[in-house]
């Protein structure tokens, strides 16, 4: 029971990956795409801490979360 809840917590985190995946990068390329230079690199630094967070979270399942009688 306990790989089974251990499966379906890192499909959940996937999925919230995936959704903050794409709308990081749709921000980060709409912010790239403006004319106003300041705009260009804080989408440029975005779309590099998307990608940094992803890799360094292995796309937010190394996150463990602990329920209060896990503790």
């Amino acid at each position: 029971m306990d790989k089974v809840l251990e499966f379906m917590m890192n499909i959940i985190k996937g999925s919230i990956w995936i959704v903050a995946f794409i709308l990081g990068i749709n921000l980060s390329f709409e912010m790239i795409s403006q004319a106003n230079t300041m705009e260009n690199i804080i989408g440029f630094f975005l779309l590099v801490l998307i990608f940094l967070v992803s890799y360094k979270t292995k796309c937010f399942t190394t996150i463990n979360l602990k329920r209060k009688h896990e503790k």
